[in-house]
C-alpha cells in the first residue's frame, strides 16, 4: 500500500477519534461558571490532585487529603505515576498560560490525546499480526469501541483511560523488543504500568505467564535469545523500580503490611526477573534449550521460595489480586447490570461479533500452527481476559480490546478464501456482509456514543453547584452524607468532606451507615448518623435503585418489592421511601393490615431536587435529592373549644420546587390539652427554603375553615421550646 495513503489514512482515522471524543465538549464547559462538568465519578480526585500539582498548590501528587474520608482523610490509594505526569505537563502549560479556568480545559483535553495515542500503538501492535489493511481497519475498529470511546473522553481525566495505552503498549513493547533487541521499550512499560495502574499487577502476572509458558514449550525458534531479552528488561525494570519503594506510600489502607505497595510491586518483578534470569542460565550453562521438567523444577522453587520465605508475601499477593478484581460485595449480575451489556455490546461491535468470537477459536490452533510468535504472545493474554471476564466484569473490556486484532485477521482469512477461490459472488457477499456490519452497528449509534448534554453528569454537577453556592462548611457541618459514587465530585466541586470512600477497609462500616439511614423505620437513629458524621446536608437517591447493597447491613433485608414489583408497607416506612415517595408527611397506610400511622419527618426538609428524573419499578421520581436537617420549628395553635369538633387535626403547607413540582408537606398536629395542639415542622412558610418554595402559610383544615400559621426562617433554625 502506498505509503503517503497509509499516512494519510491513519492522520484521518486518528483526527475522527480525536473529534469524536471531544464532540460534546461544548456542553461539559460551564463558561459562566467557569467550571468543567466532569463526565466521571472518579476522575474529579485526580483532576484535583493533578491542578493542584500544576498550581503548585501541592508539591507532591500524593498527600493525606483531609476532606476525602471523613474523619481521618486519606493518601490515595492509586499508583501516582499517571497523575504525575499529567501533572508534569499541566505544570508546563500553566507557567506559560496561568489561568485556572483554561487549565482545567487543557486538562480535560488530555485523555482524548490518550486515546488517539493508544490508537496508534494498537496499530503497531497489529501489524506484528496482519498485514498493513486488516491493521488500519483495526485501529479504525477501535476508534468507535464505545468503552475506548468512554475512557477516553473530554474531561474524563482518570487513569483508566490509560489502561488501554499500557495494556497494548505492554506487548506492543515485548514484540518490539524481540524484534528489534532492545530491552528498554519493555522495562519502560512494566515501570510505567506499576507506577500509574492499581490493577497492574494482574496484567503483569498474566504477561509472566505467557512468557514462562512459551520458555517452557519452546514455541519459538529464537527461544534462547527471546529469554536473554526478557531477562534484561525485567532486571532494568527492577533497578528502576527499587527507587520507588522511598518515595510512595500508596495501598497502605487496604490492610497491605508491607511500608508500601511499591516495595510488594519489586518483589513481584523481582520474582519475574529471577525466574527469567534462571531459564537463561539454564539454556546458557547447556548451550541448549534446557529439559523441560529442569525448568518447570526450577520455576516451581523459586516461586514457592518466594511464597514461603518473603514475609506476608502469599497475603500480599492475594491482597493485590483480590484488590483487582473490584469491590468486594459486586458480583458478576450486578456487574453485568451496572455496566450494561447493551453498552459493551454497542456500535459496530454489534454486528462484528461472530468475527470476533471465531477468530479467538481458532486463535490457539492458529499459534500453534504457525509457531508465530506475534500470535501466540496473542494468544495467552487473550483467553486469560476472557476467562476473567466471568468473574470480573471490568476486565471484558481487555477481552474486546485484543479480540479485535484476530477479528480482522478471520475477516481477512475469509477475504482471502474467496480470492484463491476466484469466487466474485463470494467476494460480493463478503462485502454486503460488511456493510450490513456497519449499518447494524450505527443503528445504536447513541448507545456507542452515549455522553451527551443533558447526562448524569450534568445533574449531579447542578446540584453540586447549588450546595456550594448555598451552604458553607463553617455553618453546615463537615459533611455531605451521600453514596460514595459521588463522593469525589463532592470534593471536587465544593468544600464539603465526603463521608466515605470504598476503597478504604474502614469504609465498610461508613457503607453500612448509609444503607442504615436509608432503610431504617427509625428517624432518631438517622439523624444521629448525620451527627456521627458532622453532616447537615444528605443527598438522596431512590433506595429501589441500590437494593444490591442490602447485604452490607443485612438486618435492614426486608421485603421492600411486592410479588409485582411495587413497593410493601416495609418500604414505605423507610426513610427513604418516606422522603421520597411521600415527601416525609405524615402517612396513613390505605391497607386491612393493622399498620400503625407513620408520623411526619420534622427535621428533614427539602431543598433541592433533579431536574432529571428516572423511573424506578413504575415510580417516577427524581435522581437526586438535597435534603437538609434542621432543628425543626414548634408550632402551637390554639383552637377554640367551640371549633374543637374533630380529634385529628393536620398542619399542611403548599410547595413547589426548584423543578416547578408541587407538592404538600402534611404533619399531624398533636393534642396537648383542650383546644391546644402542636406540631414540629422543618419548612418556613412563607418563605425559600434552599430552593424549594412556599407561597403562603401552613393551615390548618377545621370545621370548613383554613386557619393560616407563619412560620419564619428563624424559627426553623432557632425554635423556642
Amino acid at each position: 500500500m502506498n505509503k503517503l495513503f497509509t499516512l494519510g489514512f491513519i492522520l484521518l482515522i486518528l483526527s475522527s477519534a480525536f473529534l469524536i471524543r471531544n464532540w460534546n465538549m461544548s456542553y461539559l464547559i460551564d463558561v459562566e461558571g467557569q467550571d468543567i462538568i466532569i463526565a466521571d465519578n472518579d476522575a474529579p480526585y485526580h483532576f484535583l490532585r493533578i491542578m493542584e500539582f500544576a498550581e503548585k498548590k501541592r508539591q507532591t501528587i500524593q498527600y493525606l487529603d483531609e476532606k476525602s474520608y471523613y474523619p481521618t482523610g486519606y493518601v490515595a490509594h492509586w499508583p501516582p505515576g499517571f497523575d504525575f505526569i499529567i501533572g508534569c505537563i499541566s505544570r508546563c502549560f500553566y507557567i506559560f498560560h496561568p489561568n485556572t479556568f483554561d487549565l482545567k480545559i487543557w486538562i480535560s483535553f488530555i485523555p482524548s490525546m490518550i486515546g488517539i495515542l493508544n490508537l496508534y500503538v494498537f496499530y503497531r501492535l497489529s501489524r506484528f499480526c496482519l498485514t498493513q489493511p486488516p491493521s488500519l481497519a483495526s485501529m479504525a475498529l477501535l476508534s468507535v469501541l464505545p468503552v475506548h470511546i468512554t475512557t477516553t473522553y473530554f474531561s474524563i481525566i482518570d487513569h483508566h483511560g490509560a489502561e488501554f495505552l499500557i495494556l497494548i503498549g505492554l506487548y506492543w513493547s515485548l514484540l518490539q523488543s524481540i524484534y528489534y533487541r532492545n530491552s528498554l521499550w519493555l522495562a519502560v512499560v512494566i515501570v510505567i504500568g506499576f507506577l500509574s495502574l492499581p490493577s497492574f499487577l494482574l496484567d503483569y502476572i498474566i504477561l509472566m505467564i505467557c512468557c514462562i509458558t512459551i520458555q517452557l514449550t519452546r514455541l519459538t525458534d529464537n527461544h534462547y535469545e527471546f529469554t536473554r531479552i526478557l531477562a534484561i528488561s525485567q532486571i532494568m525494570a527492577l533497578l528502576i523500580l527499587i527507587p520507588s519503594v522511598y518515595n510512595s506510600y500508596y495501598g497502605m489502607h487496604f490492610g497491605i503490611t508491607y511500608l508500601s505497595l511499591s516495595y510488594f510491586h519489586v518483589c513481584i518483578v523481582g520474582i519475574g526477573s529471577a525466574v527469567t534470569l534462571s531459564c537463561y542460565i539454564l539454556d546458557y550453562r547447556l548451550k541448549i534449550n534446557s529439559p523441560f521438567f529442569l525448568k518447570l523444577f526450577t520455576f516451581v522453587g523459586i516461586i514457592g521460595f518466594a511464597l514461603t520465605c518473603i514475609p506476608h508475601f502469599f497475603q500480599e499477593l492475594h491482597n493485590g489480586i483480590a484488590y483487582t478484581r473490584g469491590l468486594f460485595y459486586k458480583d458478576i449480575v450486578n456487574e453485568f447490570q451496572s455496566i450494561s451489556w447493551e453498552f459493551l455490546n454497542a456500535g459496530i461491535l454489534k454486528g462484528f461479533w461472530p468475527f470476533m468470537i471465531c477468530g479467538t477459536l481458532i486463535l490457539p490452533y492458529w499459534a500453534w500452527r504457525t509457531r508465530s510468535l506475534n500470535w501466540v504472545i496473542l494468544t495467552l493474554p487473550l483467553f486469560f481476559y476472557g476467562l476473567i471476564a466471568f468473574r470480573e466484569v471490568k476486565f471484558f473490556r481487555y477481552y474486546q480490546l485484543l479480540a479485535i486484532i484476530p477479528g480482522i485477521g478471520f475477516a481477512e482469512l475469509l477475504w482471502m478464501y474467496a480470492v484463491q477461490k476466484k469466487s466474485r459472488e463470494l467476494q460480493i457477499s463478503l462485502w454486503v456482509l460488511f456493510i450490513g456490519v456497519t449499518l447494524f452497528g450505527l443503528s445504536d449509534f447513541s448507545i456507542a456514543f452515549s455522553l451527551n448534554r443533558k447526562g448524569n453528569d450534568h445533574t449531579t454537577y447542578k446540584m453540586l453547584k447549588f450546595i456550594s453556592n448555598t451552604y458553607s462548611v463553617t455553618k453546615d457541618g463537615q459533611t455531605i452524607f451521600a453514596n460514595w459514587d459521588i463522593g469525589h465530585k463532592i470534593r471536587f466541586y465544593t468544600d464539603f468532606s465526603n463521608m466515605c470512600n470504598p476503597l478504604l477497609e474502614p469504609a465498610l462500616t461508613a457503607l453500612q451507615d448509609y444503607v442504615a439511614f436509608n432503610f431504617t423505620p427509625d428517624t432518631a437513629k438517622a439523624l444521629s448518623l448525620l451527627d456521627h458524621y458532622d453532616a447537615r446536608l444528605v443527598i438522596l437517591e431512590p433506595a429501589l435503585s441500590f437494593l444490591n447493597m442490602l447485604p452490607l447491613n443485612p438486618q435492614y433485608n426486608q421485603v421492600f418489592l411486592d410479588a409485582h414489583g411495587q413497593p410493601t408497607i416495609a418500604f414505605i416506612q423507610t426513610l427513604n421511601g418516606h422522603l421520597f415517595y411521600f415527601n416525609g408527611s405524615v402517612i396513613i397506610p390505605k391497607t386491612s393490615q393493622k399498620v400503625p400511622i407513620i408520623p411526619a419527618i420534622s427535621t428533614l426538609r427539602l431543598v433541592y431536587e433533579t431536574d432529571e428524573q428516572i423511573e424506578i419499578n413504575g415510580l417516577i421520581t427524581s435522581r437526586y435529592r438535597v435534603f437538609e436537617q434542621v432543628p425543626g420549628a414548634l408550632v402551637k395553635i390554639q383552637v377554640a373549644p367551640s371549633l374543637d369538633i374533630n380529634p385529628e387535626l393536620f398542619l399542611n403547607l403548599r410547595l413547589i420546587s426548584n423543578t416547578g413540582r408541587q407538592f404538600t408537606y402534611t404533619t399531624k398536629l398533636e393534642k396537648k390539652e383542650l383546644g391546644l395542639f402542636q406540631a414540629r415542622v422543618p419548612y418556613s412558610a412563607p418563605g425559600k427554603n434552599g430552593s424549594i418554595i412556599a407561597n403562603q402559610p401552613y393551615y390548618v383544615q377545621n370545621a370548613g375553615k383554613e386557619i393560616p400559621v407563619t412560620v419564619s426562617e428563624e424559627a426553623i433554625q432557632y425554635p423556642v421550646y
